[in-house]
């Protein structure tokens, strides 16, 4: 009698499990990816990285130029002493990129922060790094906001490590700039 009552226990709560399992994931939602070209505007809208409080909205980005170099060649093009701070990275992306803040009126309250910016090809993604940020532009900060109705350029550094992505394969993958995840992951091809 007890091994019958242990068994429809052990039915029940199967069961409940697997239904609990399946309203879970048919609830689901994945972000849409969308993919934009090269010199083609972004427009954030109401897409976010982390949290839907960050305000993004009116604002959009544009990949205007890329470049891969060797981190020797970048220390020397941008005259850095202390070379140690890039050890042991082999190679640096630098994308330039326009902002443009086209109709965000809450300025203290809304901006960009590129921190979030994943540089993706096939299964190696990376951020950006905050050392060279700060080499390559006339700011430190990675998060900023603009006055409506303006721009700025900024370059934005990603360095690759041979150990992680062998420098071909990466070129191969067809390298992207993921600029937003949710709802919308918006992709920018290099």
């Amino acid at each position: 009698m007890k091994k019958r009552i242990l068994i429809f226990i052990s039915i029940i709560v199967s069961a409940f499990y697997v239904v609990r399992l399946y309203t879970l994931n048919s609830k689901e939602h994945f972000p849409i990816i969308l993919e934009y070209d090269n010199n083609q505007e972004v427009e954030f809208e109401n897409d976010f990285f982390d949290y839907s409080e960050e305000n993004m909205n009116g604002y959009s980005i544009t990949l205007t130029n890329s470049e891969l170099m060797t981190i020797d060649e970048f220390i020397s093009n941008y005259a850095i002493q202390d070379k140690e701070i890039f050890h042991p990275f082999n190679y640096v992306c630098l994308l330039k990129v326009n902002v443009k803040n086209k109709s965000n009126k809450d300025e203290e309250k809304s901006g960009l922060n590129l921190k979030h910016f994943m540089l993706q090809s096939g299964a190696y993604m990376t951020y950006p790094n905050t050392d060279a940020f700060a080499y390559v532009n006339d700011i430190d900060f990675m998060q900023f906001s603009l006055r409506y109705n303006s721009d700025k350029d900024f370059i934005i550094p990603f360095l690759i490590y041979n150990g992680n992505v062998d420098i071909n394969t990466f070129k191969k993958m067809s390298p992207q700039l993921v600029v937003s995840l949710f709802p919308h992951k918006k992709v920018i091809k290099i």
